[in-house]
């Protein structure tokens, strides 16, 4: 389910003139350097403040979306990919994790 947005009316207007702007004026030979709405949820959250949420990442929507991927991988013939995507992830939050713990047990005065 959506979350409730916290910009208000007034402040809406600017954040999707930068994300039109940037599809027009941010280009190299006629092709974005950024996509248009990744770049307006940049400037909501650089400029207002206000960080953009995204709904598909809520506990409900989790299984379809790795169902979903799950399908596209199959599709695509990209299992190795993917086996390497996860195997890095796992292995930078593993070091992270120790990164931390360590730091914590560093006696502070």
């Amino acid at each position: 389910m959506p979350t409730r947005c916290e910009t208000s009316w007034i402040e809406r207007p600017p954040i999707a003139a930068a994300a039109v702007t940037s599809k027009y004026v941010l280009v190299i030979q006629k092709w974005h350097i950024f996509n248009p709405a990744a770049f307006g949820a940049y400037i909501a959250g650089a400029v207002l403040h206000h960080y953009p949420s995204w709904w598909v990442g809520t506990a409900f929507m989790t299984p379809v979306v790795i169902g979903g991927g799950l399908l596209v991988m199959r599709k695509m013939k990209r299992f190795i990919m993917v086996a390497f995507f996860i195997s890095l992830y796992l292995a930078v939050l593993a070091f992270n994790v120790y990164l931390n713990q360590s730091a914590s047990a560093i006696p502070h005065n």
